[in-house]
This record gives structure tokens, C-alpha cells and sequence, in this order.
């Protein structure tokens, strides 16, 4: 998953630089809180945890980048649809990994 987003985030650079943005170097206080959550947890109650929060982000994400596919921006428009078909893999990873692990995490969508 790492690799994708990674991968992914690379397509972003020409957008930002076009409309002269900047993207953040660092976490914001609340996710270095949610990592410092996680950090204190393992084995399965980290895993619970995680699983949740990818649940939830993935879920928004999808949301946010289905409004941005509609964009009159052709560039911006192309970016969301491409990072749609990859969230909605991931989505489907994470369904299956919690099925396997017995979660019930609600979908927040």
C-alpha cells in the first residue's frame, strides 16, 4: 500500500506546482497523536486499530476524490480517477482482511 501511495503522490507534483501550492512536510498534531496511539499498541489490539482507522480514512478519501473525478480541471479530474481505482483496490483488501480477522469495523460510507 505504501509503495502505491507512494507512487501515486508522485503524479501530484505537476498539479501543485502548476496552481503554486505546498504540500506538508510533516504530520499534523492530530495524526502524530494517531501514531503515537498505534505506536503504543500491538499485536492484535494494534491491529484492530489500525484496521479501523484505514476503514474510516479510505472511506472519506473515496468520497473526496469521487467529487474531485468531476473536476473542470482535466488534470485534477485525471489524478482523482486514477487514485479512485486505488483506493477502491485497497478498500478491498482491508473488507478481506478484516473478514479473515473477524473485525466488524464498521464501513463509515
Amino acid at each position: 500500500m505504501v509503495q502505491d501511495y507512494v507512487q501515486y503522490n508522485s503524479g501530484l507534483d505537476s498539479i501543485v506546482k502548476r496552481e503554486g501550492l505546498m504540500l506538508p512536510i510533516g504530520l499534523d498534531a492530530k495524526h502524530s497523536a494517531l501514531v503515537t496511539k498505534l505506536n503504543a499498541q500491538s499485536g492484535r489490539a494494534f491491529e484492530m486499530a489500525y484496521l479501523k482507522h484505514m476503514a474510516e480514512r479510505h472511506s472519506n478519501a473515496l468520497a473526496l476524490f469521487e467529487s474531485a473525478s468531476m473536476s473542470d480541471d482535466p488534470d485534477v479530474a485525471a489524478f482523482a480517477r486514477k487514485g479512485l481505482s486505488m483506493l477502491q483496490e485497497h478498500q478491498l483488501l482491508a473488507d478481506d482482511l478484516r473478514v479473515v480477522m473477524g473485525t466488524r469495523v464498521a464501513n463509515t460510507r
